[in-house]
């Protein structure tokens, strides 16, 4: 991306959804001016951009720049000041992820979420756990640059458990202020045909549908025909069942590519990329993180304990989650993250049906990771 094509997308800048289309303001240069100046007072003379390169997470729904910023003023004057903000902007990984990302409305949902959802947080919550948001609109996201400080975490290496206990924590403190209240204004349920779930589950019929009627297994990435054909035969049974599950706001891709880490092994961590959320089953989001975060072996060896962690920062909260329904909960969330496999895996296959060699490894690893979570906890057992 160009400095000119940055700079228009910062001066596009639009106000809230709710407004009507034809009424929406632009902004022009003097509004990212403004926007600086009113959070930290010297005036911006300008700005650079550059790509975050690998800094960047995995980030499928979107584009992501780093903005240097230059000020008037003496050197004494301006310490303290961020050198550089992230502007965040409308794009995907490839057409598919662009089709999803168009249907679920990933840049309306995390414009929604600065602008009005983080409010309903306890402010230490926000502070602990979300980065600086400077202006959002349906189209852009301009925010604090963690890089300095955080950075991203390796999601194919894996977690390890105590940055998946701070996970864990972190997951319980964000849930905890929406539970069992009802959908927040402008959120959608897990059960409506635009949730995040719904449109996964949807996708992957669809493919298991195509990929059967070609003669083939129907799940895509590896030979896991028994799993393919259960969540497939089941589908409506498991979305269902979820439904029954204690809603809150999930996040929905709450796994370790979208968290930064503190540098230097710090267990502080910042959530991102709020694309996806619906009201829906918290232990999705848990479920993320444990299976889809951690290689097989660590998620074999700590999942109880994880859970157990995720229970009792809860509890502090005055939620009461009885462990027999969090465990099938749980195993139920694992058999709603098989759907993510035949959605993620469908751009990667050729007309065969065989995944292509410059399939990106994450794909692979978090397929090993799922299916062997679900045979591994009985999953294909859960009562539906």
């Amino acid at each position: 991306m160009t400095i000119t094509q940055a700079a228009v997308l910062v001066l596009r800048l639009q106000q809230w959804r709710s407004a009507s289309n034809k009424n929406k303001k632009k902004f022009d240069l003097g509004a990212l001016k403004e926007i600086v100046a009113r959070a930290h007072g010297p005036p911006l003379a300008g700005f650079d951009s550059t790509s975050l390169g690998e800094e960047s997470s995995a980030g499928y729904f979107s584009e992501t720049i780093r903005l240097h910023l230059r000020y008037y003023g003496a050197e004494d004057e301006l310490a303290g000041l961020p050198g550089s903000l992230i502007l965040k902007s409308q794009g995907a990984y490839n057409e598919t992820f662009e089709e999803m990302a168009n249907k679920v409305g990933a840049f309306d949902n995390e414009h929604l979420f600065y602008h009005c959802l983080a409010r309903q947080l306890p402010r230490e919550c926000r502070d602990k756990y979300l980065c600086l948001c400077y202006h959002s609109t349906p189209r852009s996201v301009l925010m604090s640059d963690l890089g300095p400080s955080h950075e991203v975490v390796n999601q194919e290496e894996g977690m390890d458990f105590d940055l998946a206990g701070a996970a864990m924590v972190a997951a319980a403190d964000l849930h905890a202020p929406f539970w069992e209240k009802g959908p927040p204004e402008g959120v959608v349920r897990c059960s409506d045909q635009q949730s995040w779930l719904c449109l996964i589950k949807e996708k992957s019929m669809s493919v298991f549908r195509r990929e059967r009627a070609a003669g083939r297994s129907g799940f895509l990435g590896g030979n896991a025909e028994d799993i393919g054909d259960f969540i497939h035969r089941n589908a409506d049974a498991i979305s269902f069942s979820l439904t029954q599950a204690p809603q809150t706001l999930a996040h929905c891709d709450f796994r370790a590519g979208n968290l930064m880490r503190e540098k230097g092994g710090g267990l502080g961590i910042k959530v991102l990329d709020w694309q996806t959320f619906t009201y829906g089953p918290g232990l999705y989001d848990v479920a993320n993180i444990i299976v889809c975060s951690m290689t097989v072996a660590e998620c074999e060896k700590h999942c109880e304990r994880l859970l157990r962690l995720y229970q009792s920062r809860l509890a502090e909260a005055g939620i009461d989650y009885e462990w027999a329904r969090l465990w099938s909960d749980f195993r139920l969330c694992v058999l709603q993250h098989c759907f993510v496999i035949n959605y993620a895996f469908e751009s990667v296959v050729d007309g065969s049906g065989e995944v292509v060699p410059d399939c990106p490894e994450l794909f692979a690893r978090v397929w090993d990771r799922i299916v062997g979570a679900a045979r591994r906890f009985g999953c294909l057992e859960v009562k539906l």
